[in-house]
C-alpha cells in the first residue's frame, strides 16, 4: 500500500497572528499538503507523555484518517467540515495516513513522520 501512497509535503509553521499561547507552551500546529489534501493538526500536550490531536482537512469531508504511533494505531473519520480529534495519543514518532471513503481506487496520502 505504501508503494501507492501519495506522500503529503511538511510545510514551515507560520506564526499565526492573534493566536496567543503561554511562553513555554508545547502547542504545535502542523501543516501538510499534497496535490490531492491539504491537513491541519494542532498537537496539544495533556497528562504526562500524552498529546490531544485536532485536525482539520481541505477538502472537507468524511476521510479515513489513520494515527500510526511507535507501538499502536488509532483510528477516525473526519466529520463532514473536515474535522477530526484524537483524545489520547502516546507522544512519540507518528504518521498520519488519510483514505478516501467514498472512492476506493483513491491513492491514500501519506504524511512525513513527526514528533508528537
Amino acid at each position: 500500500e505504501a508503494l501507492h501512497a501519495e506522500v503529503a509535503e511538511l510545510q514551515r509553521n507560520a506564526d499565526l497572528a492573534g493566536v496567543r499561547a503561554e511562553p513555554d507552551s508545547d502547542l504545535q500546529t502542523i501543516t501538510f499538503t499534497s496535490s490531492t489534501l491539504t491537513a491541519m493538526i494542532t498537537v496539544t500536550p495533556t497528562a504526562g507523555d500524552r498529546a490531544r490531536i485536532d485536525g482539520w482537512l481541505a477538502p472537507a469531508g468524511p476521510i479515513a484518517v489513520e494515527l500510526r504511533g511507535r507501538t499502536e494505531s488509532q483510528r477516525t473519520v473526519a466529520d463532514d467540515d473536515g474535522r477530526f480529534v484524537f483524545e489520547d495519543v502516546p507522544r512519540g514518532l507518528a504518521q498520519i495516513v488519510l483514505r478516501s471513503t467514498h472512492d476506493t481506487s483513491a491513492r491514500p496520502v501519506v504524511t512525513p513522520a513527526i514528533e508528537i
